[in-house]
């Protein structure tokens, strides 16, 4: 008989869109890609994921692991607060807060085709590597990908000229994902009239499950894009989601919101969660946990991060909420 941690498992894997047996993501038009099925996916993972009926877990809601009673406003505040008073050591506590806050205009920031272009340039390039290292090159990697209609009709010769320079990211496939992607863009805006038009035919702010097909279709279309950097995208474009990274994961898992650090879509809902609570832009959210459990993010003055795998919790604001923190408490 198959043991019930296996079946989560299974069940876990098909509800992040990777085969459980081959590790490998399932193709935008498998139904394990459809949002319907994935919502049905992750009810059958919570439900399996509940204690049994004689030892009742206090918190723990049926609905996406959403814990009873959880302070998310509070927490957020807190959150932010420490943030902001441990970037206040190292950097003007001014520029931090004014840093910060540019994350807040997103939702309402009107994008122009050549800013759809660059967001999904950089998403591919922060993808897998330290913020800070692709931050201190944003200039060159801006000054390689200049436009949209530029870097379409780029040929290998340009490609290989980039790699040739010293002071780029060399990395060929991700130099020419980007290459292809102006392709793809070039030919949307053909087809739409601009990005905006074709992002907008998916009514994405309507409803979650809308958002969800967006998603699947720029996940299909673009190159270099997984089942984590679409979301940032999506972030980074003004979409009512986060990034579900390991950052992120590791935070809402420590806080008991998530029964795993890897469930992607669980994480994107316990963002809109915050957001909600706080009445706060969702990418602003995701700016302060990211801040708070990052190695650094030195334009908020955050020389090492707060929730880090090794956590530092002597500086952190929200033990009081942190599982992760409790048990070591008991042990200790």
């Amino acid at each position: 008989m198959i043991k019930s941690d296996t079946v989560q498992t299974l069940v876990s894997s098909l509800a992040n869109g990777t085969d459980p047996l081959t590790g490998e993501e399932f193709p935008s038009d498998s139904p394990y890609q459809n949002p319907k099925i994935i919502r049905a996916l992750f009810k059958v993972l919570n439900s399996l994921s509940q204690p049994s009926i004689t030892q009742p877990h206090p918190h723990m809601n049926t609905e996406v692991s959403i814990v009873k009673n959880f302070d998310y406003a509070k927490v957020f505040e807190l959150t932010e607060k420490t943030l902001i008073q441990y970037g206040a050591k190292y950097k003007d506590k001014k520029e931090v807060i004014q840093n910060l806050s540019e994350f807040k205009k997103f939702e309402t920031t009107k994008l122009t085709d050549e800013d759809y272009y660059e967001k999904i340039v950089f998403v591919i390039f922060y993808s897998g590597f330290r913020a800070a290292t692709v931050t201190a090159k944003r200039h060159i990697i801006r000054g390689h990908f200049p436009s949209i209609k530029q870097v379409a009709d780029y040929s290998k010769h340009d490609v290989k000229k980039i790699l040739s320079d010293n002071n780029m990211i060399r990395h060929e496939k991700k130099i020419e994902a980007c290459v292809k992607n102006a392709l793809l863009f070039k030919e949307l805006i053909n087809r739409y009239g601009s990005i905006s038009n074709y992002i907008q035919s998916f009514n994405p702010k309507e409803s979650f499950e809308n958002t969800l097909n967006l998603k699947n279709d720029l996940q299909k279309k673009l190159e270099f894009i997984g089942p984590t950097t679409i979301f940032h995208f999506l972030t980074d474009i003004g979409m009512q989601v986060i990034k579900p990274d390991r950052v992120l994961g590791r935070i809402f898992y420590r806080l008991g919101l998530v029964e795993s650090e890897n469930n992607l879509l669980e994480c994107v809902l316990q963002g809109r969660e915050f957001a909600k609570h706080t009445k706060l832009p969702i990418r602003y959210v995701d700016i302060i946990f990211v801040a708070y459990g990052q190695t650094r993010s030195i334009e908020f003055g955050i020389d090492k991060g707060i929730c880090l795998s090794n956590p530092r919790c002597e500086f952190c604001g929200i033990t009081d909420y942190c599982q992760f923190k409790q048990k070591i408490n008991e042990k200790g």
